[in-house]
């Protein structure tokens, strides 16, 4: 129901506008992302039929943070893989060999 998308964006775009000024002030850190969801190819190229399933599309992170330790690259989010390891570097907490993303 593409007018439920519309509805469900503007909400989340006036929610965050209230927010974000908020946490802010009080000195919070904050991370806003999403899933892989389909509001914004809701139907395949014939414009007629829905497309059920969700995005490949790059998902958008948006990080504010005074405590970011490391360098600039910890903070780019180039998918929902590097969500986790943000946050923990966020909290401070030592990143897994694991997490560490590959840089070649």
């Amino acid at each position: 129901d593409i007018d439920a998308a519309v509805q469900a964006c503007e909400t989340v775009d006036q929610e965050l506008q209230r927010v974000i000024p908020a946490l802010n002030e009080a000195g919070y850190d904050w991370i806003v992302t999403a899933d892989h969801g389909n509001a914004e190819s809701m139907f395949y190229e014939d414009g007629k039929t829905i497309c059920p399933s969700h995005t490949a599309n790059q998902v958008q992170t948006f990080v504010n943070s005074n405590t970011i330790s490391g360098s600039d690259d910890l903070v780019t989010c180039t998918g929902l893989k590097d969500i986790a390891p943000l946050c923990l570097n966020i909290l401070g907490i030592e990143i897994p060999k694991e997490m560490k993303r590959n840089k070649s």
